[in-house]
């Protein structure tokens, strides 16, 4: 969707000679992270339960709610507690601190995978310290999406108010709040000339970039079955299985990878955008 991600690389992995598998090696999101992908400065980094990385945790939340100082915590709950008449000033306040098409286009982007270990955990935030710095977010950790069935379910119920959906929560009754996510749905569900995060989220897109994703795997994936497919499991994990059988093999990488490309994205479309459209977040745009 355009935003910058931690660097990753596949590797095999050997511990004392013996094949491990297929592993994939990840930047760290801390402060180090920040300056080689923004600027260099003073950071703010955290992650879920309530653990700063780097930099002072206060800044996301003080942890005393009658401080009403200026973090993240304080702000939204001065929004929540205001008048109708003093929102606008208090919804200025978290934008000037919060990236917020960063922060939709991330809740856009986890929800669509529909993760079964998120929010509440796996999540990475980071705020360049000082004036004019604002909370960046980061998928984190996300292997338990596209999993078989929850195609079909509301990509509302991943946003449930646990950190970092609590700023969601916080403002989803606000209609400049709204009209901010519809922009970002719309971005996500267009192709614009000039704006290459644009259409992201479009089938042929999501397909076309799965693919390229599975295709890497299709030699390596016979060292991980090899490895794991036949450890201690009384029916094996193979890569493929033809003439495959209930109780002879389960879970094979071409089966499963098909019904995810054929199957689950096609379906995933419509079921996610409608309901973000009903709940009023998406207008679609011609």
């Amino acid at each position: 969707m355009g935003h910058e991600v931690p660097n990753q690389r596949w590797c095999h992995v050997f511990i004392n000679g013996i094949y491990w598998g297929p592993y994939q090696i990840t930047e760290r999101v801390d402060d180090a992270f920040m300056d080689a992908h923004f600027s260099p400065g003073d950071y703010t980094v955290i992650k879920h339960f309530g653990e700063a990385v780097s930099g002072d945790y206060s800044e996301w939340d003080d942890g005393e709610p009658s401080s009403r100082s200026d973090s993240l915590a304080d702000l939204l709950r001065n929004f929540t507690e205001a008048s109708p008449a003093e929102r606008e000033t208090k919804y200025a306040q978290i934008t000037a601190v919060v990236d917020m098409d960063n922060y939709i286009d991330y809740l856009i982007a986890n929800s669509y995978g529909q993760p079964s270990d998120w929010p509440g955990n796996n999540f990475r935030a980071a705020k360049l310290n000082g004036a004019g710095g604002k909370w960046k977010f980061f998928v984190w950790d996300a292997e338990w999406t596209l999993r078989q069935g929850e195609q079909q379910g509301s990509p509302l119920s991943s946003l449930s108010g646990d950190e970092p959906t609590h700023i969601h929560t916080a403002l989803q009754s606000y209609q400049p709040y709204k009209d901010a996510f519809s922009v970002r749905m719309n971005r996500a569900f267009k192709i614009t000339a000039g704006d290459a995060g644009s259409g992201s989220l479009l089938p042929a897109s999501v397909q076309i970039r799965f693919q390229a994703a599975m295709g890497r795997f299709d030699d390596l994936i016979f060292s991980e079955s090899a490895r794991w497919g036949y450890m201690a499991k009384t029916v094996p994990y193979t890569k493929s299985d033809p003439s495959y059988l209930p109780g002879q093999t389960q879970g094979d990488w071409d089966r499963s990878t098909d019904y995810i490309l054929n199957t689950w994205l096609p379906q995933r479309d419509s079921v996610f955008r409608n309901a973000f459209q009903n709940d009023g977040f998406y207008t679609p745009v011609p």
